[in-house]
């Protein structure tokens, strides 16, 4: 963990292998994208990801953040969904498996599966069966443990790791966040929490699709995981614990 006040090195390793759920995002390079959120809480359009580099968008995270059907639907550049996320409202899963990852539309077997890994600890797995072939026959060895982890006191910086490499680094911009809006009152009288422009480093051999999807949930989590309460305004300065 980072020492305190400290936002820790910003760096990512290569794993020994190709990994991911979307073969065709996955860099062959180390790349640096940057999360665009949607001011509005409510918006259609949640999240934009984006190339560092020119800025231009490699995904968009949509779909309701609160209410009953929680889903988001993850779109590439042009519009053609890739996969979504949907809130596991049992009591029994809460806690432990809180969403499902499916391609849009199926009620097929999970791609990510994704785990709390205790109520008070601020990490959880995400668990896939890698999509890229490598030299094993195997089924077990074809599977994917990762661990996405908290690493700052103060500042929002995760990181995921395979085992003790770390392949995606997610941390708050400090540049980018200057010209984030920030909090205001919402028609009820409720106030929005201020919502962090983050940056995704990706160690090359690793799916940008999927460092996208950890880093959005990473966000959702992070930044308040209900609305805005409308009869008092203290929420605002109160932290929603991230695993709720």
């Amino acid at each position: 963990m980072a020492a305190i006040g400290s936002m820790g090195d910003k760096y990512v390793q290569e794993p020994p292998y190709s990994m991911g759920i979307r073969p065709e995002y996955i860099t062959e390079f180390e790349r640096l994208l940057w999360i665009e959120p949607k001011y509005d809480a409510y918006s259609s359009n949640e999240y934009c990801i984006r190339y560092d580099s020119d800025g231009s968008t490699l995904f968009t995270a949509t779909g309701m953040r609160y209410g009953e059907n929680y889903t988001r639907e993850y779109r590439d550049s042009s519009g053609l969904p890739l996969f979504e996320t949907q809130k596991v409202w049992s009591l029994g899963w809460k806690f432990r498996r809180p969403w499902r990852v499916r391609l849009p539309g199926s009620k097929e077997k999970d791609l990510v599966d994704i785990r709390f890994k205790g109520v008070m600890n601020k990490s959880f797995e995400v668990n896939f069966r890698n999509a890229v072939a490598h030299d094993t026959k195997n089924e077990d060895d074809k599977m994917v443990h990762l661990v996405v982890h908290r690493v700052s006191p103060v500042y929002r910086v995760y990181e995921v790791r395979l085992g003790s490499v770390k392949v995606v680094d997610i941390r708050e911009s400090m540049e980018r966040n200057r010209s984030v809006p920030t909090s205001h009152y919402n028609s009820s009288g409720g106030m929005l929490p201020r919502r962090l422009a983050m940056e995704v480093l990706v160690a090359a051999n690793f799916d940008m699709s999927l460092a996208s999807l950890i880093a959005v949930i990473v966000c959702d989590i992070g930044f308040s995981a209900t609305p805005p309460h409308s009869t008092s305004r203290m929420h605002a300065s109160l932290e929603i614990p991230w695993y709720v």
